[in-house]
């Protein structure tokens, strides 16, 4: 068998930039930017995209602070420090938990309901703009796609000794 050929650095680059993972990250920071200055123009003037990390992750009846953290990959250390910033802009707030005291539920408050509700609108005016790029069957292909490898089973091997 032939012994694969070495990648160049400017090689490594090209395909780097190109894997999927990449277009992946790419494509999110772009919604994640756009998302942030629609919100920014609709008066959230201190929103930052760092914010949607909670937003994201929060379910409509609250979330636990670790589960937003794992959700978002980030520390639990991280992901209060969203909350005490969205809690002083008032988006959320804490509440204890009725099955663990020990534990805080992150929840909207009505402005945060809002502030919701603002970004699945700034979210449809953005798939919009996506659609009139690529047109509308691709952006529809790249969403069943997506939506495909989303959900798709996962078969995971058994390790064997």
């Amino acid at each position: 068998m032939a012994k694969p050929k070495a990648l160049t650095a400017k090689t490594l680059w090209a395909q780097r930039s190109m894997n999927l993972r990449q277009l992946l990250l790419a494509t999110s920071r772009m919604v994640n930017t756009r998302m942030t200055a629609l919100l920014l123009k609709r008066g959230h003037k201190k929103f930052k995209p760092t914010h949607l990390n909670l937003y994201s992750h929060i379910d409509f009846e609250g979330t636990r602070l670790n589960v937003l953290a794992t959700r978002a990959n980030m520390t639990k250390q991280a992901m209060w420090q969203l909350a005490n910033e969205l809690q002083k802009l008032g988006y959320v707030k804490r509440k204890i938990d009725a099955s663990d005291r020990r534990n805080r539920i992150i929840a909207l408050t009505d402005a945060g309901n809002e502030l919701m509700l603002e970004t699945m609108n700034a979210l449809l005016e953005i798939e919009a703009e996506l659609r009139g790029s690529v047109g509308p069957s691709a952006y529809t292909g790249m969403r069943d796609t997506l939506h495909a490898l989303a959900h798709a089973k996962r078969t995971t091997r058994k390790k064997t000794r």
